[in-house]
C-alpha cells in the first residue's frame, strides 16, 4: 500500500495510468442465477477475460485500496503547507556518498525533493497514526537514524542540507 501511496501522492498522472482498479465480476451459477462468487467458473472466466485485456504495465488494486489513495490524496491536498512543497520538485531523486567517518557507501532516495533542495519529503503510511503507535514505528523503524542519513546525502550530494519542518 505504502507504493500505491507514493505513486498517487507524487505521480498522479502516471499512477491514474498504471493502475487500475479490479471490477466486481458476475457470472451464472449452474442454475442459471447471478452471482459474483469466485468459484464460479463463469465468474473465472470474466476475471481472465479481464486481466486478459490489461496493458503490460498496468497494475490493478481494489476498490478499498484505491478509495483509500483517495482519502490521503484529498486529506494531503486540503493543506497549503503540502501544496506549496509539492508543487515545486520532482519526485524520487536518489543520491550516493561515502560516509565521511566510516567510509561506507550509503545510498538514500529522496520520495520527493524541491528544486532548490530546501525540503525533501519522506511519505510514511501507517495502520495507526495515533502520537504512541507513530512514535512506536519511528523506534522500531529508525526513522531518526534515516532523517539523519537523508539530511547528510542531500547536503554532500546537492550543497545543501534541507531545513527541517
Amino acid at each position: 500500500f505504502g507504493v500505491l501511496a507514493h505513486k498517487a501522492v507524487l505521480e498522479g498522472k502516471d499512477f491514474l495510468a498504471d493502475y487500475i482498479t479490479e471490477p466486481v465480476f458476475r457470472g451464472l451459477t449452474q442454475d442459471g442465477k447471478e452471482t459474483t462468487s469466485a468459484n464460479a467458473k463463469s465468474v473465472q472466466a470474466a476475471k481472465a477475460e479481464w486481466y486478459a485485456q490489461l496493458k503490460p504495465n498496468q497494475k490493478v488494486v481494489t476498490q478499498e485500496e484505491y478509495d483509500r489513495i483517495g482519502f490521503i490524496m484529498e486529506s494531503l491536498l486540503a493543506h497549503k503547507f503540502v501544496q506549496e512543497i509539492l508543487k515545486e520538485g520532482r519526485p524520487e531523486v536518489r543520491g550516493q556518498f561515502k560516509d565521511p567517518a566510516t567510509q561506507i557507501g550509503v545510498t538514500f532516495a529522496n520520495d520527493f525533493l524541491t528544486f532548490d533542495c530546501n525540503t525533501w519529503v519522506d511519505l510514511k503510511t501507517c495502520a495507526d497514526s495515533s502520537d504512541h503507535a507513530f512514535r512506536r514505528s519511528v523506534e522500531e523503524r529508525r526513522y531518526d537514524l534515516q532523517c539523519e542519513m537523508h539530511n547528510k546525502g542531500n547536503e554532500l550530494v546537492f550543497g545543501k542540507r534541507p531545513r527541517v519542518s
